[in-house]
């Protein structure tokens, strides 16, 4: 498992000034680090986010519950 992991809006990779530990339950260990987004980085995420909503609501159901589909899998991992 990787250490670090990067921030990523609007698909490009950021590099905030702060980082969160992410610790074990059970033995209380920083096993991985995060970055913590601040309120600039969630302002440009509803940004992005609305600027994504036009277009893809012309896509078909099936191609957005494919995409849903792969987030989810992606999050379980």
């Amino acid at each position: 498992m990787a250490t670090s992991y990067p921030l990523y809006l609007a698909g490009r990779p950021e590099s905030p000034n702060q980082d969160l530990d992410v610790r074990d339950k059970f033995s209380g260990e920083v096993f991985a680090r995060t970055p913590l987004a601040g309120p600039d980085h969630f302002e440009a995420a509803i940004a992005a986010a609305a600027d994504a909503a036009t277009p893809l609501r012309r896509w078909p159901a099936f191609r957005r519950r494919a995409v849903l589909d792969h987030l989810v899998r992606r999050v379980e991992e």
